[in-house]
């Protein structure tokens, strides 16, 4: 029997030899291929904050509002000086209102207040006396002689204070009384009252 051999065609190097089992090419590089990489999740960056980025220290930051200050209130004419050179422009302009120009209490408070810019009130004679008196220097012969004279006038007012009390009496009650007993009686009702001028009645 005669066995007929199949002939083979030569094989070209550039082709691939294709047996039957084998898969065709398309197929055979689908089974190897890689599967598609999974995406990197992206990652948050947090902002940076100027006061701990060191590196940021060089951008602006916001202006801040800067409050305005509000203006003082003007005040008064202050505490009553204690000499004539430690006076006040307004001080003096005051004195001299009053004792070279003759001035009314009511002009010169006016003229004091647009200086000024606020109110004085009603105390500005007050305020006068009181400047005069602090101006006053006493001689120092002069400040024996002032307490000598004030016992002086106490002592001769304190006799002439009692028999004036003893004259009223007598007028309004016709009662007469020593000066001197009138004096008596009322230290012994002050007693009694304990001071405060009204006689209490002996408790029984």
């Amino acid at each position: 029997m005669d066995v007929s051999i199949a002939k083979e065609e030569p094989v070209d190097s550039n082709e691939t030899a294709m047996s039957p089992e084998s898969p065709p090419p398309e197929e055979q590089d689908s089974e190897f291929e890689s599967p598609a990489p999974t995406p990197t999740p992206k990652k948050r960056f947090r902002k940076k904050n100027a006061a701990t980025d060191p590196g940021d220290q060089g951008c602006e930051s916001p202006t801040k509002k800067t409050k305005t200050k509000s203006p003082k209130k003007p005040v008064g004419l202050g505490p009553i000086p204690t000499s004539y050179e430690e006076a006040s422009d307004e001080d003096k302009l005051l004195i001299r209102m009053k004792e070279v120009d003759n001035k009314p209490w009511a002009e010169i408070k006016k003229a004091l207040e647009e200086i000024t810019g606020t109110e004085l009130g009603a105390g500005l004679h007050v305020r006068y006396s009181r400047m005069k008196a602090n101006f006053v220097v006493f001689e120092k012969g002069d400040e024996q002689v002032l307490m000598q004279s004030k016992k002086e006038i106490e002592d001769k007012f304190e006799v002439e204070k009692w028999q004036k009390i003893a004259d009223s009496i007598e007028t309004k009650t016709g009662n007469k009384y020593p000066s001197s007993a009138v004096q008596k009686m009322y230290k012994e009702l002050n007693r009694k009252s304990n001071g405060n001028g009204a006689a209490v009645k002996d408790e029984e």
